[in-house]
């Protein structure tokens, strides 16, 4: 979830969506979704689905 093309901004829209389509995904998965702050001043996403 990083922008790594740096002519894309927060500017350049998008609908907002994209962590509660995760979320549902995860959930119905069984799996466990973890926001963390990042050491490197960012947000990190944690997925963990079950085998």
């Amino acid at each position: 979830m990083n922008r790594f093309d740096p002519s894309r901004s927060r500017d350049s829209g998008g609908s907002g969506l994209g962590m509660s389509i995760i979320a549902a995904i995860v959930q119905e998965h069984n799996g466990k979704l973890e926001l963390r702050k990042s050491g490197l001043g960012g947000l990190a996403v944690v997925i963990e689905l079950p085998k």
